[in-house]
């Protein structure tokens, strides 16, 4: 039987974490925060919102959406209740508090010209639902704000925040771990990559300032979205902390654009070089030093691989922070040994000419992929695929050679240069 639920979010802002709470218990907290962000994304007093009705009467899932109303007397309340079997509630408590969205309703009211996407009720249940990264505030009131109609659910996009939620909802896809939220969020990113390239109806009024501040290392070549260094650059922005898209996009395209067609399908060019390299970590992420491999391969000065490094450097420093706490979690200290070995190459004009070694360069390129792979495996608590550098103390039957000797294999050789590379993966 549906119920009444009279509840206080003062209760919820406790120090614990979703983990430390019970299930039920965090199941409540997840779907209450989602109702007041719904009634709080607006100005209006009463509206039938996106979010679905979270009972299952004799097991079967309740095809209603909540509806919620606003009160301000005696104290702010939020009066919800489910169109199809009435389960309703109360909420106080909750203004001020991590679910008020109210202080960013205001923006979304502005008079702005907006673009309505109408998503199914599976796609947005998926938005809203799992492990969602952190979000800007305005997406945040953007999505929230979803309203159910005979269309679905619609939710209205500024013309000026489009990009944004785009690039924001794209960014959410690729870190999704859970195969059947990733394609209902990669649904609505298409929905809305499509509705960004319509032409306007009209002017949205003076054009924004499309330039960000570039290092000089990452000038010239490197910025083709199918290069060396886009690929190192994704590698890192995937593998490791997440990091907007509107933090990195504009690097990758041109300051000046023939038409605003031009500029979408750069744009669409650079994020799907970004999802490949996604898709190889998510999917096929013990294959992925081929790629780096293949890399390697493509110039025989280890060019490439400069340009590959630079890219996973730069990507590293758009979050330092985060990136010293997860390197701090590895108990051996030479995760990132092929970037120093790339680094040593390239700085030191004595050393160049190493990676003119063809051994060399693809052990190089191989430990990149593996690296990078553990990287993906560390930030996200998985378990490792067995994909370990060599092991300098691994027992061998065979007598040790010196690094200096011919190496055994017969490839005229030195040793150190080629079957006993500390940068050799296994």
């Amino acid at each position: 039987m549906p119920g009444s639920h009279i509840t206080d979010m003062r209760d919820f802002d406790l120090p614990c974490t979703e983990a430390e709470l019970p299930a039920q218990a965090a199941r409540l907290r997840h779907f209450l925060g989602n109702v007041v962000q719904a009634a709080t994304a607006t100005l209006h007093w009463e509206s039938i919102t996106g979010l679905p009705c979270q009972r299952r009467p004799r097991n079967r899932r309740c095809l209603g959406s909540i509806a919620v109303r606003k009160a301000d007397l005696p104290e702010p309340f939020v009066f919800w209740e489910c169109t199809a079997c009435a389960d309703s509630g109360r909420i106080a408590g909750f203004l001020g508090g991590s679910y008020d969205l109210s202080a960013f309703a205001k923006r979304g009211s502005e008079c702005e010209q907006t673009r309505d996407v109408a998503l199914t009720v599976e796609e947005y249940r998926s938005w809203i639902s799992g492990d969602m990264i952190p979000y800007d505030s305005e997406s945040m009131q953007i999505i929230y704000s979803a309203a159910a109609s005979k269309r679905g659910i619609v939710v209205s996009v500024p013309e000026s925040a489009l990009e944004m939620l785009r690039d924001s909802t794209a960014a959410d896809a690729n870190h999704e771990s859970n195969r059947k939220r990733q394609a209902g969020v990669y649904s609505i990113f298409d929905k809305l990559n499509q509705l960004l390239e319509k032409p306007k109806t009209r002017s949205s009024g003076r054009s924004r300032d499309r330039h960000t501040r570039i290092s000089p290392r990452t000038a010239g070549r490197h910025r083709e979205a199918d290069s060396a260094y886009a690929h190192g650059f994704f590698s890192a922005i995937v593998a490791g902390p997440t990091v907007m898209p509107t933090r990195w996009l504009q690097r990758f395209l041109s300051p000046k654009h023939a038409s605003v067609e031009a500029l979408n399908a750069n744009s669409q060019r650079v994020m799907n070089a970004y999802n490949e390299v996604a898709e190889q970590l998510l999917q096929r992420r013990h294959r992925f030093g081929d790629a780096t491999l293949e890399i390697a391969r493509r110039d025989a000065q280890g060019n490439t691989l400069v340009d590959w490094h630079l890219g996973f450097l730069d990507a590293m420093d758009l979050s330092p922070d985060e990136w010293t706490a997860l390197l701090s979690s590895f108990k051996r200290k030479d995760i990132l040994s092929p970037l120093a070995m790339i680094s040593q190459c390239s700085e030191d004009p004595s050393k160049r000419g190493w990676l003119r070694d063809q051994t060399l360069r693809e052990n190089i390129g191989r430990s990149l992929g593996v690296m990078t792979a553990r990287l993906w495996e560390a930030y996200r608590g998985e378990p490792s695929m067995q994909m370990e550098f060599e092991d300098a103390a691994q027992r061998r039957d065979e007598p040790k050679v010196s690094r200096n000797a011919p190496c055994p294999c017969g490839s005229a050789k030195k040793y150190k240069r080629c079957c006993g590379s500390t940068l050799r993966a296994v």
